[in-house]
């Protein structure tokens, strides 16, 4: 698990240098809304960036994300923070897939010659084997859940291959910048924004 935290310098400073040092409650609680506004637009600014480049599917989309941004800010704080997280690395079966993840209820693809996957947006479509070439194929566990497997002998086996993460994604420096960036753009207006809302 890999963990990535983007911290606000936070809205005290600018109430400070727009009202003084006396900060009434009202404006207080206007600072507050501001700064859970501008975390919430830096969280899908840091999902859009992360998930650029990765063709998911739906499905590995919402399993991914669900995982990946937790947001800090509440009416009372001047401050926030994002804390992104996921494993480096994840499963194909996350990826969009020829043939697709069969839905619930649906019966299971025949086996065809292998399963193919795209991991990058815009990328070619790429066989996927088990060990010693075997074919991979969609198989339902006991609780009717599809996963990618292949036959091993007797047994069923899951294969290597991992796919890139968002995760890895906002690591980079220069997006890991930008949304540190874009964070605090939004600290500005949306606190801005607040405090022209209530005449102050």
């Amino acid at each position: 698990m890999a963990d990535v935290t983007v911290i606000g310098a936070g809205a005290l400073e600018a109430l400070r240098r727009r009202l003084g040092d006396a900060m009434p409650k009202q404006a207080r609680k206007a600072v507050g809304m501001g700064v859970r506004e501008a975390v919430q637009r830096t969280q899908r600014r840091g999902l859009s960036i992360a998930n650029r480049r990765y063709a998911f599917s739906s499905y590995g989309k919402a399993k991914v994300n669900a995982l990946l941004a937790q947001k800090s800010s509440g009416p009372d704080r001047l401050s926030g923070e994002i804390r992104f997280k996921g494993e480096v690395g994840v499963p194909l079966r996350y990826f969009q897939t020829k043939p697709g993840r069969p839905k619930e209820g649906k019966k299971l693809p025949r086996i065809l010659d292998t399963i193919r996957v795209r991991v990058l947006k815009g990328g070619p479509m790429k066989q996927v084997y088990g060990a010693g070439g075997a074919k991979v194929f969609w198989w339902r566990n006991r609780q009717g859940k599809p996963l990618l497997m292949y036959r091993a002998g007797r047994k069923l086996s899951k294969p290597d291959g991992l796919g890139a993460s968002p995760i890895q994604a906002i690591q980079k420096q220069e997006n890991y910048d930008a949304i540190g960036k874009y964070l605090q753009e939004a600290f500005a207006k949306r606190v801005s924004h607040q405090l022209d809302r209530i005449g102050m």
